[in-house]
C-alpha cells in the first residue's frame, strides 16, 4: 500500500480495462488506415533464399529468377514484390505491384498471375479483377480498394481470401 504525503493510504484509480481496449483498437484501425495508403517503396533488388529455392528480383532488367533446388533456374519477365512460390519452385503467384490495393475498380486490371514452368518453358496464365470477384464489393480505403486480405500455399494451387470474405483458389498450372 502507498501512502500519501499526509501519512494517509491513497486509494489509486485504475482506468477502466474496456476504456484502455477502445483506445488500442482506434490506434490500430487509424495506423492500419494511414499505412495502406502510404506510398509503396521504390523498387530494389533483392534475394530471397528458402529451403525450396531462391528467388532473386532485379529491378534493372525487370525479371524475376527462381532458382529450385532440385531444378534448373527459370524467369519470369516481372520485378515481383509480392509473390508466393509453390512447394515445388516450379510455379509462382504474382500480385500486382499495389499487392492487396488497387488503384481502381476497373475489372479488367489484372491482380494476379500465375508463371509455371512446363516441358521447359515458362507460360503465365493472369486474372483480371472480375475473375476472382465483383469489383463493387470492395471496400475503400483512403486512395485505394482492398481487394485481397490474405493469401496462402493450399493443396494443388493458392488460396486467396478477398476482401469479400469469399475464398477462392488458384491451381499451380
Amino acid at each position: 500500500m502507498r501512502h500519501c504525503p499526509n501519512l494517509r493510504p491513497c486509494v489509486t484509480k485504475r482506468p477502466n480495462p474496456l476504456v484502455r481496449i477502445v483506445v488500442l483498437g482506434l490506434c490500430i484501425a487509424i495506423a492500419s488506415q494511414t499505412f495502406a495508403d502510404t506510398p509503396l517503396a521504390p523498387p530494389e533488388d533483392f534475394t530471397h533464399r528458402a529451403e525450396i529455392a531462391t528467388v532473386e528480383g532485379r529491378v534493372e532488367t525487370n525479371t524475376t529468377i527462381v532458382a529450385p533446388a532440385n531444378h534448373a533456374p527459370w524467369a519470369i519477365p516481372v520485378w515481383a514484390r509480392f509473390y508466393l512460390l509453390a512447394p515445388d519452385a516450379l510455379s509462382i503467384l504474382v500480385l500486382s505491384n499495389g499487392g492487396n490495393l488497387l488503384g481502381s475498380r476497373d475489372p479488367d486490371q489484372i491482380v494476379a498471375t500465375v508463371y509455371y514452368v512446363e516441358d521447359g518453358a515458362v507460360h503465365a496464365q493472369s486474372f483480371t479483377l472480375s475473375d476472382t470477384m465483383d469489383p463493387a464489393e470492395m471496400p475503400q480505403t483512403a486512395s485505394h480498394f482492398l481487394w485481397l486480405d490474405s493469401y496462402r500455399a493450399a493443396d494443388g494451387g493458392w488460396e486467396l481470401v478477398l476482401s469479400n470474405t469469399k475464398t477462392i483458389t488458384i491451381t499451380y498450372r
